[in-house]
């Protein structure tokens, strides 16, 4: 762990989020959101950048996770 945290509690209290910058090259954010409805949403942030003809595009290399607490159903994105 890097130390280097970022906290977001919504104003209306809807949901909470906490991202951690886990490893600096290549860079990779490990975040987590709560959601007052139930939801929860969790994965790492990736980054590969790709240049094409003068263009840049970046993919994230990870998969998200989304569970969804009322109904006991959890997604892979």
């Amino acid at each position: 762990m890097l130390g280097e945290t970022f906290e977001y509690l919504d104003p209306h209290g809807k949901f909470k989020m906490i991202a951690e910058l886990t490893v600096h090259h290549p860079p990779i954010i490990a975040y987590h959101v709560e959601g007052k409805s139930g939801y929860l949403r969790y994965s790492t942030l990736r980054p590969k950048p790709q240049f094409v003809k003068g263009a840049i595009t970046v993919r994230n290399l990870n998969k998200d996770f989304i569970e969804l607490r009322p109904y006991n159903e959890k997604y892979e994105i």
